[in-house]
């Protein structure tokens, strides 16, 4: 086991740039930036309320890359807290979404928002975070965790519309409760069609699952998506064997999945930070490319591509094309589209603008394993002479 350094800060040099642009070094090593409640910006970690929870106590943690420009698109790694734990002092956790870090670490802080969502007590009102209580504390007939994915999913839609997010490339990763949640949170009903791919560490969802199994998706849920499983040492990591389970269940399903143990660590999310292992740097390293690697073959989804035309066959640029609450692009200069990341499912298909109607707006599509192409749109007659007349 590897000694961790005690916190500290040291300059690095005589000219400190603004904190937007700056990563935080603690005695040599890149840590995640302090929380704040400053308003978003790029290298910077907020807390914010999602969309719809204004009248909570409830927030979740934002951080945009050090690359972060308001134009751009980036992929999402969204990350679920543990319970808080403490194998040694200088490993504590509190359970907080403010105590997290793997996003950080897998994405190096540069190129992907990362955000960590919150588990919600309902009980007292007004609703808040919970940092030790599994899923909160909730009426009777709710479940916390319906709660949690209901808050993700507008925290998720937020960053989409409003940060650059990419829908068609969101992650779920999450140490201890938080590779459970990543689970049985992430596949609940609300979320099960937003993950491009699934990074648990240290625990799989599917062990803690089986005191109520009605209660929780199925495995088969992942629908082919790509897994990155880690864990500590066999013997060191209590969450080892409920890793190990998930993996063996999900390489029996024909589900593709990566597993890697580290050798000397326990029940710990540290040692993914820069003063880690060989061993444990070389598995972050690792991470890295399977996330570039699966953001560029997409493992278990397919794609929806087509054109949009006004009536007289003109390119129409700029029309939004979605299917799902969270998976949309735009028809680009020459009126084409690509919706990737789609898991096989029976879903509707619409376009929208806002100074078009269409003929048939929107129409059930089907993807079954493959690519569906020629799904494409027309402007109805009237709107395209609105919008002559406005030109």
């Amino acid at each position: 086991m590897r000694t961790k350094c005690l916190i500290a800060c040291w300059a690095v040099c005589a000219f400190i740039p603004p904190v937007a642009m700056q990563l935080t070094v603690l005695l040599g090593r890149t840590v995640p930036p302090a929380v704040t409640d400053d308003t978003p910006a790029a290298g910077t970690r907020v807390r914010v309320t999602a969309t719809g929870w204004e009248r909570t106590d409830v927030h979740h943690i934002l951080y945009l890359p050090t690359d972060w420009v308001p134009s751009g698109k980036y992929p999402v790694i969204i990350e679920y807290a543990p319970n808080g734990w403490a194998p040694n002092p200088e490993e504590r956790v509190d359970g907080s979404v403010e105590d997290t870090q793997l996003g950080f670490y897998q994405s190096g802080g540069q190129g992907y928002i990362w955000a960590t969502m919150p588990f919600i007590d309902s009980l007292p009102s007004p609703a808040h975070n919970t940092p030790n209580w599994w899923w909160g504390k909730h009426p009777e007939g709710v479940e916390g965790e319906d709660v949690a994915a209901d808050y993700t999913k507008a925290g998720l839609i937020d960053i989409l519309e409003n940060y650059g997010g990419d829908p068609a490339s969101v992650f779920v990763t999450g140490f201890s409760r938080g590779a459970i949640a990543a689970g049985q949170v992430g596949l609940r009903s609300q979320l099960v069609d937003v993950w491009l791919g699934f990074l648990p560490h240290s625990h799989h969802f599917q062990l803690s699952s089986l005191n109520a199994p009605q209660r929780y998706p199925l495995l088969d849920a992942i629908a082919g998506r790509a897994s990155f499983i880690t864990a500590g040492q066999k013997g060191l990591d209590g969450g080892f064997g409920s890793s190990n389970v998930g993996r063996d269940l999900l390489t029996k399903l024909g589900i593709p999945n990566e597993f890697r143990e580290m050798p000397g660590e326990n029940h710990t999310h540290n040692w993914i930070e820069d003063d880690a292992s060989a061993t444990s740097l070389a598995v972050r390293q690792e991470i890295r490319i399977w996330l570039a690697d699966t953001i560029a073959n997409r493992p278990g989804t397919s794609s929806v591509s087509g054109k949009v035309t006004d009536s007289l066959g003109t390119a129409i640029p700029n029309v939004r094309i979605q299917s799902g609450d969270t998976h949309w692009t735009f028809s680009d200069a020459n009126g084409d589209y690509q919706l990737p990341s789609l898991i096989d499912s029976s879903r509707t298909l619409t376009a929208t603008h806002p100074q078009y109607t269409f003929a048939n707006p929107s129409r059930q599509i089907s993807i079954t394993g493959a690519d569906l192409t020629n799904q494409s749109f027309m402007t109805s007659s009237d709107s395209a002479t609105v919008i002559n007349q406005k030109d």
